[in-house]
């Protein structure tokens, strides 16, 4: 729904932040395919969100960022 390809060369990082920013503020899952999605930045997941993929062989995210930033970016608190 938000146009993440599981093709592994498209960087589907703007359709995964957009499927996480669009749940509500209490959280939620975002559902992904069997697929390889190829992530160029990090992610911002508050709490509550869940990424919940078709299976460990099935589902794989491969982050390809330069320097010391993280892949994966936990906000515990929003003020």
């Amino acid at each position: 729904a938000y146009g993440a390809l599981g093709d592994s060369s498209a960087d589907c990082q703007a359709a995964f932040q957009a499927a996480i920013d669009a749940l509500p503020a209490a959280g939620g899952v975002v559902k992904i395919p069997a697929g390889k999605f190829r992530l160029g930045q990090s992610l911002v997941i508050n709490r509550g969100v869940v990424l919940s993929g078709a299976g460990p062989a099935q589902t794989r995210l491969y982050f390809e960022m330069t320097g010391a930033t993280p892949c994966i970016d936990i906000i515990t608190y929003q003020r």
